[in-house]
Formats: C-alpha cells, structure tokens, sequence
C-alpha cells in the first residue's frame, strides 16, 4: 500500500534501513555488464514527466521529483526503493501554481549533512524565477516541512537550469545552465560561487549538453576524489548521447587554468529513449557506481558505469571531407605528458579494427571509408604490445552524398533561407524571427550581420550582375531579399545598404509566402518557392511571370518543400521535397526531373530522421560540391557533401604507376574480395566509370587487355579528371 511522508518516518528506520542494507548488499552482487547497458528499469511511474532524481544516502534508495505543477501526480516528490519499486510519496515544498504560473521543477539534492531534500523550480508567479526549497523527508505533514527557500539569479540574462547536485567535498550545489552550456556552483543562500562553460566543446556554440547533472565522491583509504558528471550531446540530436565526467577537483576559479577537467569517463546512453531524459544522479551500489536517469514518459533507469585501464580516447569527432574521406579527432588520456598512451591506438569501423596510431595520434583519415552510413570508435593500450582497453565513445558518420561535411548551429532563433557569393565565398541566412540577415565565412563560422530590408526577411539568393529600373540601370554584386509574406523584394548590396526594389507580380497567388529564392545568371531570372500554392515561379528581372513549375507528373507523389537553388555546373536547379530530399529539376519547360537520383539531406550524420520533420529542411545553396542547407527546427546550417572532389587519375591505373596492366586487373580484384591494399585513388578502380566497385571492373579490364574490348572511359589513356564525377567515388590527391 503506497504511503505519504508518514511512510518515511523514524519509528521503523531500523527494519527499514535493515532491509535497505540487505537490498544494497544484493545489488552488489551483480555481474558487471558494459559501460552503459541497463541494470534496472522500471515503470513504477509511467506516465509521470519526471524532472530529476537523488539518491539518499541514509539507505541507498531515491527520490523524484515530477516535473510540473500542472497536475497532482507531476508535481509531487517520489520515493523509490533501490531496486526503483514505488515506496510512496510527499509532497513538494513548491506551490504547483496554476495555467499560466505553473511551476516548473528542475532538479532535486539529497543534502547528506542536514538529510532533507532540495528542490530547484522555476516559479512564475509573481515575478518568474528559479527558487531553491528545502523539505524534511521524514516529515509526516502532508504539507511537507518547510526549511529553506531562496532565489537563485543565474549570471547572463536568459538562463535554462536543469538539475541539481550537492556537492558533499564543497557542500555547495551545482546545477546546469543549459541554454548557456554552463555549470553554477552556489551555496545555500543562492550565492553564485562559481560558473564555466562545459570543457571540450570546440567552440561555444558547437554542442549542446542536454539536462542534467549529478555529482560522486570517490573515497579511498589515503584521498577523496571529488567528480561532477554531466550530459554532453550534438546540437543537431534532439538528445544528449552520452554522461562525461569531470574532475571537480580541478576547478580554479577565475585566472585560474583549469576548470572541471574532463577525465575521459564516459557513459553513453543508447539505452535511454531518444530526446527522453530529464535528469540523472550518479549511485553507489556496494563498490560499483550506477548511472541513475529519469525521462519526461516517467521511466527510471539504472546504467551500468565501468572504468576501463587505460580510459580510451575521448571527444571523437568525425566529419566528411570534400574528397569522400572520413576526417576524425579526439583527445587523449593517456598516463603520459599530455595524454600520451605508451602503447599503440587502434581505429576500428563498425566495431572492427582497420588501422593502427601511434600513442599520441590525435587524429586519422580514413581515406577509404564504407559508401553509406559507418561508426568510428577507439581503443588505446598503456604500453607497447599492452593489452587494448575498452572502446571510445563512438562518432557516427554517411559517406557519400549527404554526408555530413560542416554543420553549425546559428545565433538567430529560426533561420529561413540562405545564399552564397561564388567569388569570396561568403554566407548569408536570413532570420524572419529576429529581422536579421546573419554573414558567415566560407568555413561556415559567423562573423556578422548586414541590415536586412526587412523586419521578416525570408527568400534571399546573391545576385552578381542585373539590370533594373527605367531608365535601366546596371548593378552587380547584390542580395535579393523578399519577405516571408508578400510579393516584395528588395535589392541591397552585402554592406547592406538599399538600392532598388521590384515587385514578384509573376507570382499568382495574392497572399503570397515565399520560402527560397534563387537567382539564375545566364538569363538572369529569379526562382522563388512560392509556398501557399506549391509551386516554383521563374521571373525575370522584373518580376514579370516567365513559367510556372507545380510538382511535375512523374513525381506526382511528392510535394515541395521550402527550399531552391541554382546549379550553375549542370545549370539546373536543386529543390526540396517534402519528406527531406533534393531532387534536381530542368530549369525549363515545367521544370521536370533530372535523370538523376534523388539526393538525401535526411542522412545527415546518422541524425538525419529530424530532416524529414516539418521545418527541418529550410532553403539551400549550392557551395562547389556540396550543398549548404539550413534547418529551422534546429536552426542551424550544414554542408552536405553532393558529390566528391576530384584530382587527375588515369582510370585503371590501380597502383598508380602510370601503366595500366593485369597488376592493377589483380590488385582490384583483391582489394574487392580478399581485403587486399585500397587503392589511393577510388576513382581509378571504378574501370567501367558506373559509379560502384564490384567484380565488373577487373573483369572490364581483363577484357580490354587480352580480348579486344573497349577501352575504359575517361580519363585514359591520359591522367585526367573524372568528366562523370558526379557519383559517390572520389579520388584524393
């Protein structure tokens, strides 16, 4: 029978906690399972947001807290034994308010010094805060005891706290800012006392860490080792990915050098529903540490944490480059100066070793990855011919068209469409939410903004020379900016400054809603999204209707999406269709289909499926081979790759020794089907240039040197480049 606080009270805390022990003791006896594998699940409170969770150290079991105050049930603190059963329950120190001051919870502590419990929630009436209150869990008042209560004013203007920790070695708290990426330390009269930004995040705005944070005190016979742990994720995931560990010890406020240094531990969490969790907590369970994390559905986790010798590498990043290769990154933790492991690193692709580093390697190319979707993870020994310990935390990464090559997120708030300037290779976006246009460099990094023509600018494309007005009159170098609304477009140059404008009356739609806008050179006429009716309108220089292209009949079951670009390579257009690809169309006679496939922004990443959702895909840009998109649900921008770089090769040439003969017949056939040597240039083994590596292509060329056949396509006899490049295969310097 599930009870409230009087369930918690002292009168039987010596057969309770008899029990508790007893429960303790079974846990830790468990078999050891993986670095992030489930020990324990439980649905006792399904159907409840759940906000955070704590351990109470009196006994080993856990409270928490439900996430809102706009129902009974989610607002209450929850008492759950160790084996995450449902003991009971008391009620929250803080009103629950109601629509529109509901209170939202944040995080819960166990203050194991004074034995109550803390809980952070943002309270909106009267004034919209974060308030800190302390409750009594033995308390048998329905009500709760009330202790303590302060508010708590984050630094910097707009803050999103998410859980709560008490610091048992500074017996301070900790709670996580995670709309600014950073941990707060804080005393119990809300004083700040310390503030930093997550470490290992390559630029501020580059990860995203998600909710949560829990703090550990490892205790041994001669020290104390203190550890905060905190979520860590990618800004395009909808959810953190893994719990990394960070030495508290290490923490020099100010002028200092270090602060929370990363130790390399890592959980990750595949095993927690995707964008589900909520807070987490860090468990002794006999001698063993648990991962302890709550979701927003009401499920309660407990994850495995092991400690491998050597800790492997940490902060993989992978990435694609221009050339179809896999670029990867990390940082060491090995016992030598800087990191350095005595041993050796091994590289391994889905799960199998490829490649071996030095021990102080910090990164690797793949020059000849797997078409398609692959993961990366390391291994690292401490001394030569060591054994290998436990795998890195993986990175995931699409080779071939839509892979990844750059992604960033924005400082706006919904970004719309975007343009390029071919000559100096600078970015615009537009912001209808924020009335900005945002200026990127060529490496996607922002480094400005010019004055928008409008409060909503939506369609925008880079106009390099136009003739307008009457008398007319010759510009170049310009942006055409429209709104998200209406049939007006403004020309201003990149400084920002207004010149001209002209009116879309090509487009037939009265209340017009332009999504991308695109400029074609040669005839020098605008292609805009128009989205209420679905269609693309071509217009000339004057707006003036040149055709109109609704969803042609041989894709009679697809729809546009927001996006359009000009592909001055093929002279054709790129365009987004619902569901998240590009197809590319004729400019031209009802803009039909190319014959080429279409191509999947979804994939980005691995981390794609959030690019089929309504709003992913914004507008697109061609850049040399790759095609930026921008997504407002994310607001962010990516590279994606279209299609690979190419350098001159002789088709054929395997070795690359400059004769093409049965040697490089031999060696293709072996590195295809018997794990023989890849060849640097991939290009040059497809010999029959459709694209794809298999048996055909020795074959071919067996064929052409002893039977007479034809001779392979271009480039051949002489080195070249590819004049069919447009494929997955590359073929590096």
């Amino acid at each position: 029978m599930e009870t409230r606080g009087s369930a918690w009270a002292r009168a039987p805390a010596t057969g309770a906690r008899f029990c508790a022990l007893l429960a303790l003791l079974s846990l830790a006896t468990i078999s050891l399972a993986d670095n992030g594998d489930v020990i324990r699940a439980s649905g006792a409170l399904a159907g409840t947001p759940l906000a955070d969770v704590t351990q109470d150290l009196r006994d080993g079991t856990f409270w928490v807290v439900g996430a809102n105050g706009n129902s009974v049930d989610s607002h209450r603190i929850y008492h759950l034994g160790s084996d995450l059963s449902r003991l009971g329950f008391i009620e929250n120190p803080h009103p629950p308010g109601r629509i529109p001051d509901v209170t939202t919870n944040r995080g819960i502590a166990f203050h194991s010094l004074r034995r109550t419990l803390f809980v952070l929630a943002f309270v909106r009436s009267p004034a919209g805060q974060f308030v800190v209150s302390e409750t009594d869990p033995d308390s048998v008042d329905d009500a709760g005891f009330m202790g303590r209560s302060f508010a708590l004013t984050p630094p910097g203007d707009v803050a999103n706290l998410r859980g709560l920790a008490f610091d048992l070695n500074l017996r301070d708290f900790w709670t996580l800012d995670a709309r600014n990426d950073t941990l707060i330390r804080f005393g119990l009269d809300g004083t700040i006392k310390q503030s930093f930004a997550i470490p290992g995040k390559p630029s501020p705005s580059t990860d995203l860490p998600g909710r949560g944070i829990a703090f550990d005190l490892e205790v041994t016979v001669q020290q104390a080792f203190p550890f905060l742990y905190t979520t860590f994720g990618d800004v395009f995931s909808s959810a953190p990915s893994k719990v990394v560990q960070l030495d508290a010890a290490a923490t020099v406020d100010v002028d200092g050098v270090l602060f929370g240094v990363r130790t390399g531990v890592n959980v990750p969490l595949g095993a927690i529903p995707a964008g589900g969790l909520t807070g987490i907590h860090v468990a002794r369970v006999g001698r063993q540490q648990r991962l302890v994390a709550v979701t927003s559905g009401g499920e309660v986790f407990q994850l495995e944490i092991t400690v491998s010798n050597p800790v492997p590498p940490d902060d993989l990043r992978c990435s694609l480059t221009r050339t179809n290769e896999v670029s990867m990154s990390w940082t060491n933790h090995g016992a030598g100066a800087g990191g350095t492991y005595g041993g050796t690193i091994q590289v391994l692709r889905n799960g199998v070793p490829f490649a071996t580093v030095p021990g102080d390697s910090v990164g690797f190319t793949d020059a000849t990855p797997v078409q398609g979707q692959s993961t990366y993870s390391l291994r690292a020994s401490a001394m030569p011919g060591g054994p290998l310990g436990a795998a890195s935390c993986e990175c995931s990464v699409v080779v071939g068209s839509g892979g990844v090559v750059d992604r960033v997120p924005l400082p706006g708030s919904s970004v719309h469409d975007v343009a390029r300037n071919p000559e100096t290779g600078e970015i615009f976006v537009t912001d209808p939410a924020r009335g900005k246009i945002f200026l990127l460099d060529p490496d996607l990094a922002p480094i400005g903004e010019i004055a928008s023509p409008w409060d909503d600018p939506g369609g925008i494309a880079f106009v390099p020379a136009i003739r307008l007005g009457f008398p007319p009159s010759d510009f170049s170098t310009l942006l055409a900016v429209t709104r998200t609304t209406g049939k007006q477009l403004r020309f201003i140059d990149t400084a920002g400054q207004q010149k001209t404008s002209i009116t879309l009356s090509g487009i037939s739609e009265t209340n017009a809603r332009i999504g991308g806008l695109t400029f074609i050179p040669g005839p020098r006429r605008f292609a805009a999204m128009e989205l209420t009716s679905g269609q693309i309108f071509l217009l000339d220089a004057n707006g003036s209707l040149v055709q109109a292209c609704p969803p042609s009949f041989l894709l009679s079951d697809l729809e546009y999406d927001r996006g359009v670009a000009y592909d001055p390579l093929r002279e054709t257009l790129l365009v987004t269709f619902v569901g998240g690809v590009v197809r590319e169309l004729f400019a031209g006679g009802g803009c039909p289909p190319t014959d080429t496939e279409e191509f999947p922004p979804i994939s980005l990443g691995g981390l794609g499926e959030r690019f089929a959702e309504l709003n992913s895909v914004g507008g697109i840009e061609i850049d040399l081979n790759t095609l930026l998109v921008t997504s407002p649900r994310s607001n962010s921008l990516a590279r994606i790759l279209v299609f690979p770089f190419e350098n001159t090769f002789v088709r054929g040439d395997f070795n690359r020794n400059g004769a093409v003969d049965m040697v490089d017949a031999v060696a293709t056939a072996r590195y295809l089907f018997q794990q023989g040597p890849a060849p640097r240039c991939l290009d040059s083994a497809d010999i029959n240039d459709d694209g794809f590596l298999d048996i055909a292509d020795p074959v071919y060329l067996v064929f052409y040197l002893f039977l007479g056949a034809a001779a392979p396509p271009p480039p051949f006899p002489l080195a070249g480049p590819d004049p069919t490049f447009r494929d997955n295969i590359g073929c590096a310097p």
